[in-house]
């Protein structure tokens, strides 16, 4: 797995480079990604893991390779810095906004292009809402279906998935975690489509199956 990840890294840091911009070590590299990844195995951390990154960034490649328009390089910065700085107990937004300023800190001195950076850190601060800019950039359409793809899993990976946000959330009771949780369920069963992205449109009913299945059990005070 992370193999894999530091190949994706090392592919998006090349293709992002600024032309004018010297380019970085590959020691230098490296150490920004082992940073990154040092920042996803915290220990408060149960979902929001390398695991998570790397499950994203392979949902991804499936997706740019049927998107049109989508910058692979931010693509995969984006997923590699969206939730580098994750505190549950933050303010809404919070998390998002250290994680794009992270990103952008980092890749300026990795030489990477502002277009590139930027999209990057546009398409992780629409991470705090899920939901896709007025601007419809196909950059951050991927990203945010790729991120929300554990949505669609098969039952037993989904109830992982639960399994590890409780935990994130141990500081919340019980009956906290109820009404939160249902509320955020809620609102994304509410929503006319879930994943922005048409080859994600096909799994829509499976993530609204799993929604609206943890919802009935939260609901019943399971």
């Amino acid at each position: 797995m992370e193999e894999r990840l530091r190949a994706q890294w090392q592919a998006a840091i090349r293709d992002g480079h600024a032309p004018e911009a010297v380019a970085p070590r590959p020691q230098q590299v490296e150490d920004a990604l082992d940073r990154l990844l040092a920042r996803h195995r915290e220990p408060h951390r149960r979902y929001h893991t390398v695991t998570h990154v790397a499950a994203a960034l392979d949902t991804a490649e499936d997706l740019l390779a049927q998107v049109d328009g989508a910058d692979g390089a931010a693509v995969r910065l984006a997923l590699c810095f969206h939730d580098a700085i994750y505190d549950p107990q933050a303010a809404a937004g919070a998390n998002e906004s250290a994680s794009a300023a992270l990103a952008e800190r980092e890749l300026a001195e990795l030489g990477l292009g502002a277009g590139c950076a930027a999209a990057a850190s546009a398409a992780i601060m629409a991470t705090a809402d899920h939901r896709l800019p007025p601007d419809r950039s196909p950059t951050t359409a991927v990203v945010l279906d790729a991120d929300l793809a554990i949505l669609a899993a098969e039952p037993a990976r989904y109830e992982a998935y639960v399994i590890g946000v409780r935990a994130e959330y141990a500081h919340v009771d019980d009956e906290g975690w109820r009404t939160g949780r249902a509320a955020v369920l809620a609102a994304f069963l509410d929503r006319p489509v879930i994943f922005v992205t048409a080859p994600m449109h096909a799994r829509e009913h499976r993530a609204r199956a799993n929604l609206a299945a943890e919802l009935s059990r939260l609901r019943a005070g399971a």
